[in-house]
């Protein structure tokens, strides 16, 4: 999809998107899954035109995450709901998981820990070992 393109098209292109994220200035991302483990985002600035559309669940996306920053809501906007949801207890943690092709090819969870208040803590990377050669 060409940044510039209307939201009517990129939905006519692409059909509903499986999550929409509404932001403070007017902006959108829609999220779209994707065969394999994938996710593209398109971003729609408050003018309804398509701004870029990127994959998500990359090193380089997770990369931006801010420890000590962003909150589940930062984490939840940027990659969508996770593949899955752990609860430490004694640790005080919830941690999210998302799968991912890690630099293409192997398969990786990315976890996000957050704290009771929700704040971004740690984030961790763990090779999928079902699935290496």
């Amino acid at each position: 999809m060409v940044p510039g393109a209307s939201e009517a098209e990129l939905q006519a292109r692409l059909g509903a998107p499986h999550e929409i994220y509404q932001f403070p200035d007017g902006s959108r991302r829609w999220l779209y899954p994707a065969p394999g483990e994938t996710r593209w985002a398109a971003d729609i600035g408050p003018n309804g035109q398509v701004v870029s559309v990127r994959q998500m669940l990359s090193a380089e996306e997770f990369g931006r995450a801010r420890i000590g920053e962003w909150t589940t809501r930062d984490v939840l906007t940027r990659f969508g709901k996770p593949a899955e949801i752990s609860r430490f207890a004694r640790m005080h943690r919830e941690v999210w998981g998302y799968r991912f092709a890690q630099d293409g090819m192997e398969y990786a969870t990315m976890n996000f820990y957050f704290d009771p208040a929700g704040v971004l803590r740690l984030t961790q990377v763990i090779p999928d070992f079902l699935t290496v050669s």
